[in-house]
């Protein structure tokens, strides 16, 4: 994307950095936007810099000069051996790095490995100042020297251990860091935030609350949202119920047929009766569809729907394992696109025409789950409540699914399907 030298744009700044161990060459395959083209590049030990030109804001880094590079705000790249078929490495990017125009602000994507080894992409900080044009301060980046972040959390995914309730999470503190290692634990319900110092860790969230944050009281019925002081983005332990919103439908052509999935991932079934579901004005309690309705189905389910699985109306307890879906009430002639053993059961709210005051196509919902007597916080789609929210636009018949083994902590952990292609 560039740098800022000042106010002034400067796309000549754009650059792929590649790393290699010892000598060699590789093809460089890019694409990006309607065009897709390679490059035959001799590598030396360490970091070797691809530009558009030479760099301004950067002017002490040797690069090689493509005047024909093109990096747009979505794309692919794959390192390849010389033979142009077997695969290196490779990146694929969507609006990785910070471009804003009104903030005069770029920042580069950079790969950071966490304190269990795995790769991530974050956005770079903490820049080499000797290295970089003192006129270039709204621009973050580091070709040719070590990578740089601002701390973050990471929840460590593997085959065999990435509970969405005990997830396995690093603290990643960089060495140029000014941060003095301090984390923040937020919730809403009830409402506050502690802090704490602590040092880099690799630990199950069980442990943190066992350990170091065991004095504190966390509360695992709540969602809690931990905060690395001079961060920039967070992680989220849901509930201990493991009542997560799965999928939401915010915008179809038939607005009145909007709808949103919830899923039991914890070890105890879960009366729908006891949550309630929040949009950014209102609220609504859930309960099984023939609480409101009685023995009648909506209009045009059956023509619409596989019953290959049955579908069951009239119950109010979601189960371990368990999905299902919570229906505008005037929703009908539609199809849902998930049907299965344990996907099958029909909720809606209690009382109003619609969910919320309708689901915006950009809006937060968050779950609430009435535990003695009190209602409680224990998860989001968009994190509102937190110190940092997301949202994510959904055009016609989007529907915004949560990823396997995601909790929702931030707009990467979701994807965009056409609720008609699935």
């Amino acid at each position: 994307m560039g740098s800022y030298d000042g106010t002034v744009s400067v796309s000549a700044d754009r650059f792929i950095e590649i790393d290699s161990t010892f000598i060699t060459s590789r093809i460089l395959e890019i694409i990006s936007g309607n065009k897709s083209y390679r490059f035959i590049l001799p590598l030396k030990p360490g970091r070797n810099v691809l530009s558009i030109g030479k760099l301004v804001c950067f002017p002490k880094v040797e690069t090689w000069i493509a005047p024909e590079l093109s990096l747009g705000s979505k794309g692919k790249i794959r390192l390849l051996f010389v033979d142009g078929n077997i695969e290196n490495d490779w990146v694929s990017w969507d609006s990785l790095g910070i471009n804003s125009t009104s903030l005069k602000l770029r920042r580069s994507a950079s790969k950071i490995r966490t304190l269990s080894g795995a790769n991530v992409w974050k956005n770079s900080a903490l820049s080499d100042v000797s290295s970089r044009k003192t006129s270039c301060i709204g621009t973050e980046a580091s070709p040719g020297f070590e990578n740089r972040s601002l701390p973050f959390f990471q929840k460590e995914y593997s085959e065999n251990l990435n509970s969405i309730l005990d997830p396995w999470i690093s603290f990643n503190l960089d060495r140029n860091s000014p941060s003095d290692g301090s984390i923040q634990v937020f919730t809403f319900q009830p409402n506050g935030s502690v802090r704490l110092s602590t040092s880099g860790f690799l630990n199950l969230w069980s442990d943190l609350r066992s350990g170091i944050l065991g004095s504190l009281n966390i509360r695992k019925e709540v969602l809690n949202y931990l905060v690395p002081v001079g961060g920039e983005e967070l992680v989220g332990i849901p509930g201990s119920s493991g009542i997560l919103i799965s999928a939401v439908y915010p915008n179809p052509t038939v607005s009145t047929n909007e709808w949103l999935s919830i899923c039991n991932w914890g070890l105890e079934s879960v009366d729908v009766r006891n949550l309630e579901i929040r949009d950014s004005s209102s609220s609504d309690r859930l309960v099984e569809y023939s609480f409101r309705f009685g023995i009648n189905t909506p209009l045009g389910w059956i023509n619409y729907n596989p019953t290959s699985f049955g579908w069951i109306f009239s119950d109010r307890f979601l189960n371990s394992g368990e999905c299902g879906y919570i229906l505008s009430p005037n929703f009908k002639n539609e199809s849902v696109p998930f049907h299965s053993s344990t996907f099958r059961k029909v909720f809606t709210i209690d009382k109003t025409t619609t969910i919320g005051n309708g689901i915006g196509k950009n809006e937060g919902l968050d779950l609430f789950q009435e535990i003695q007597g009190n209602l409680v916080h224990i998860h989001s789609y968009g994190n509102q409540l937190s110190p940092f929210p997301f949202s994510i636009d959904a055009d016609t018949d989007d529907l915004i699914l949560l990823k396997e083994n995601r909790s929702g902590d931030s707009s990467s952990d979701y994807e965009i399907k056409k609720k008609g292609n699935l």
